[in-house]
């Protein structure tokens, strides 16, 4: 049993509303064939930010590969690849000079360190049965990532999947405008996935506590959270089928808590499908996405820093 996460800390201050003027839609993947267990890239030329976008969408539209859709019910994720300004390499190859001496001369590959900032988590549909043309649309709201959505950007679209499989559609619209809120920073908190066997291990390892750094001109923070649970080897069918909740803790004290589950799984706008689709699970449904919570987090902003905990209720893997 597997939980992904991601929670994002955002800071910013508000500004005044505005009607949207002119739209600049960019293509970024076009039909990008997910037929493999694989991270997907391409390169985007964006607006190069000197204008201001009232909003800016991502169009994510998924549809059946060449060879048709698969069966399974696969995670996907769209993530934007944010340079970070480091530096590192790998061996590109090794060449033997002369074997004695020993002389090698080795040719290194340097890349720029990104960091992954996921846009949107979508889990394929049971699409046994599906035309080869079947598409369908995912819409996502990401003005407050227009830092990163600008130049010359890698977006990747992660697929999960172990058999062909679907393929992956990203169009943006930067809907000209003033920004409905200035953006100070965004912190990936935590981000990543883990198996769940106990719960001191998990958020020892996964969701430890941390500390972070507020902006002196922090109006309010956000912190968004994706939380998804999948498979079930336990008598509790855990992660897939158990609905847990998690607990948002500020300076040690619990400040929210939310439930880790979808129970509208039989409204699921892709239907029919085969199998067990219309059943609830742990914040997702096959078909559909695996749905972002928001906490307001402003009423504990209290000096340059923040300490932040998120705990999942505990339960027994026997």
């Amino acid at each position: 049993m597997r939980v992904l996460f991601l929670l994002t800390a955002v800071l910013f201050v508000f500004n005044a509303k505005a009607s949207p003027g002119d739209t600049t839609w960019v293509n970024v993947h076009d039909k990008t064939q997910m037929t493999w267990h694989k991270r997907y890239k391409a390169k985007a030329q964006l607006p190069d930010g000197s204008k201001s976008y009232h909003k800016i969408i991502m169009y994510y539209r998924m549809g059946c590969a060449n060879g048709g859709c698969s069966d399974w019910d696969y995670t996907t994720r769209v993530s934007v690849l944010h340079p970070t300004g480091a530096l590192d390499s790998n061996v590109a190859s090794i060449d033997t000079i002369s074997t004695n001496p020993l002389v090698i001369d080795t040719t290194w590959n340097v890349f720029e360190v990104t960091e992954d900032y996921e846009l949107a988590r979508v889990i394929t549909p049971y699409a046994n049965g599906f035309r080869n043309d079947w598409e369908h649309d995912f819409v996502y709201d990401v003005t407050d990532y227009y830092s990163m959505l600008k130049d010359s950007v890698e977006i990747e679209v992660f697929y999960q999947g172990w058999s062909s499989g679907f393929s992956a559609t990203i169009d943006f619209a930067f809907i000209e405008g003033p920004r409905p809120r200035e953006v100070l920073s965004i912190d990936n908190v935590y981000m990543g996935g883990g198996s769940y066997l106990n719960s001191t291990d998990f958020e020892n390892t996964h969701l430890p506590q941390r500390t972070i750094a507020i902006d002196s001109a922090t109006q309010a923070l956000d912190l968004k959270v994706n939380f998804s649970g999948h498979g079930f080897v336990n008598s509790l069918n855990c992660a897939e089928f158990c609905n847990k909740d998690y607990y948002v803790k500020v300076g040690g004290q619990q400040v929210a808590s939310r439930s880790i589950w979808r129970n509208d799984c039989g409204l699921n706008a892709i239907w029919p499908q085969p199998g067990t689709w219309i059943y609830d699970r742990a914040n997702w449904c096959p078909g559909d996405k695996s749905l972002f919570r928001h906490h307001d987090l402003s009423p504990y902003i209290s000096g340059s820093t923040l300490d932040l905990d998120v705990d999942i209720e505990a339960y027994s893997y026997t």
